[in-house]
């Protein structure tokens, strides 16, 4: 794992998973960033704020009881 946290802006903080994120071999998703954690490639960037959050958002999900 290749993390950077940006403390003078949270919203500056990337993250590269090279196992992906349950780290399951049998998932779909397993090596999805191995590339770029092997090559240095473009990490993803991790959205902190609220303001962030919703200017990068692609879905939204609203669960109700």
């Amino acid at each position: 794992m290749r993390f950077v946290a940006n403390l003078a802006d949270w919203d500056r903080s990337i993250l590269t998973l090279p196992v992906g994120e349950a780290g399951e071999p049998l998932r779909r998703h397993y090596c999805d960033q191995f590339p770029a954690w092997l090559q240095g490639g473009p990490p993803v960037p991790l959205w902190f704020s609220p303001a962030a959050v919703q200017l990068h958002a692609r879905h939204t999900l609203t669960l109700a009881p």
